[in-house]
């Protein structure tokens, strides 16, 4: 599952055309559409409205398993074309000082660029970065439900120096995303391959059960075991353990031991 936060239904629609996306009925404090990996809500402009439709959204969540992040939509820049894209690997909060490093452990599909979130239009751009009004209001939202890696900012370029933010229409904004959607699309794509591994990764081992049935464990113990037991997989994915190879009379402290003993003892792949 990806959670997907734009600002405008402009910068909506060529996301729910191409994730076929169905608008939530009901009264709902914002706008939002969903599919069978896609929730987007349209948050409204600016840095409150986004943290309160990130909350609101991330608190209201039933989807199993780990869900992304992503605040997409347009952006300025000193000197960027527009419909560049850019991933952001720094959210800075120009009013704050605030700033999050999001990390890319996947290549992205385009460049990356700082990402400086300011309280209104911006028109001189003094900076390189690309500006926006929403990424630093979602970005720390987003955290509180994922892991950094998971929570990631997309944007694309609309104006540049010396031009009127007026000039930013919803129609110009909707095309520029449209044109940018098979970029948009495959860093979605990253997300969820991410989101799904890390499930895979936390998920309990099968033969956790077994092992807890055969031995008794404290709270602390178990959550020894499971460490252990997910680090064996990572390192053995096709050769699970065994209750059986250890002996029935060892006691819980002794069997963490020996398992730490094994992973230490073992190199992925042998």
């Amino acid at each position: 599952m990806i959670h997907i936060v734009t600002a405008l239904h402009a910068e909506a629609r060529p996301l729910v055309d191409r994730f076929d996306l169905r608008a939530r009925q009901g009264r709902l404090p914002f706008p939002v559409f969903e599919g069978e990996r896609t929730i987007l809500v349209v948050c409204g402009v600016g840095k409150v409205q986004a943290a309160a439709a990130t909350g609101w959204v991330g608190g209201t969540a039933t989807s199993p398993g780990t869900a992304a992040w992503l605040n997409a939509g347009v952006c300025g820049h000193a000197s960027l074309a527009p419909g560049t894209i850019r991933v952001a690997h720094r959210v800075e909060d120009a009013t704050s000082g605030r700033r999050w490093y999001p990390p890319q452990i996947t290549k992205p599909p385009c460049a990356s660029a700082s990402l400086r979130t300011v309280e209104r239009p911006e028109t001189g751009y003094a900076s390189q970065d690309i500006y926006d009004m929403e990424a630093a209001g979602f970005y720390p939202i987003a955290l509180r439900f994922v892991s950094a890696e998971l929570a990631q900012c997309i944007k694309v370029v609309s104006d540049k120096s010396g031009n009127d933010p007026a000039g930013v229409t919803p129609a110009l904004a909707e095309s520029l995303v449209s044109d940018a959607m098979p970029i948009v699309a495959r860093f979605v794509e990253q997300l969820h391959e991410l989101a799904s591994e890390l499930d895979r990764i936390q998920a309990e081992p099968p033969e956790t059960e077994a092992f807890l049935s055969k031995w008794h464990f404290t709270v602390t113990q178990r959550h020894q075991l499971l460490w252990l037991l997910r680090q064996w997989r990572a390192l053995q994915p096709h050769r699970p353990l065994d209750p059986g190879e250890f002996p029935a009379h060892t006691t819980a402290k002794a069997l963490l031991q020996e398992l730490r003993a094994r992973t230490s003892r073992c190199h992925p792949g042998e």
